[in-house]
């Protein structure tokens, strides 16, 4: 018995946790912490996920001016806008589509 000493008696340990003896398993704080850790990670996934659902979103609901004239001049071509009001909506984005253009040739 005196080389058991420093090793772990598995007979001993399995005597233990049947008689209800188990250490941290006894009492269920063991199982409770696992249980809390895992909930812990399964939010903290969830909010990087929401993070980057958030961030990702203005990007695709933002038009380019461009974008916009072309959907625009594709409503007054199936009538959906006067000839006025494609005009008026033209003369809205000239400028804004004009820094478009002008910001493309400079990084391009």
């Amino acid at each position: 018995m005196e080389k058991m000493r420093g090793k772990i008696d598995g007979a001993a340990l399995l005597g233990q946790l049947a008689q209800g003896g188990g250490g941290l398993w006894a009492d269920g704080r063991f199982v409770e912490a696992a249980i809390w850790a895992v909930v812990l990670l399964v939010l903290l996934a969830g909010a990087a996920y929401l993070l980057k659902k958030l961030r990702s979103e203005p990007e695709k609901k933002v038009s380019s001016a461009s974008r916009l004239m072309a959907d625009f001049r594709n409503a007054h071509s199936r009538g959906e806008l006067t000839d006025e009001e494609f005009r008026a909506i033209k003369t809205m984005l000239a400028d804004e589509l004009e820094r478009e253009l002008n910001g493309k040739d400079q990084t391009g």
